[in-house]
């Protein structure tokens, strides 16, 4: 189980997707589904298809000044800045 997040938002690591609780992703997870029930129904990302365990919250995420959220990040890793770049690839490799 993951830890929770205080403002209910968790990023994707793959495209900086953001699911936010207040708003869920209907019509499997109404507006207040915490992110911990995503997890055990095997959610995958709407975007990119990475799986639950690839969110973080957006509190420690390296996504935390760009998310986009319900829809992709607006660039890919070219469009990003390369502290942020050098910081998701230590944090995740790759």
């Amino acid at each position: 189980m993951t830890e929770d997040s205080p403002s209910g938002k968790w990023v994707c690591l793959g495209c900086g997707y953001m699911y936010n609780r207040e708003k869920g992703l209907p019509p499997e997870y109404p507006a207040g589904t915490h992110f911990s029930k995503l997890e055990e129904n095997q959610f995958s990302c709407p975007t990119c298809g990475f799986t639950a365990d690839l969110f973080e919250p957006i509190e420690k995420s390296v996504w935390r000044s760009r998310p986009m959220e319900g829809s992709i990040h607006p660039g890919n890793d070219d469009s990003l800045s390369e502290a942020l770049q050098d910081e998701r690839k230590e944090k995740y490799g790759g």
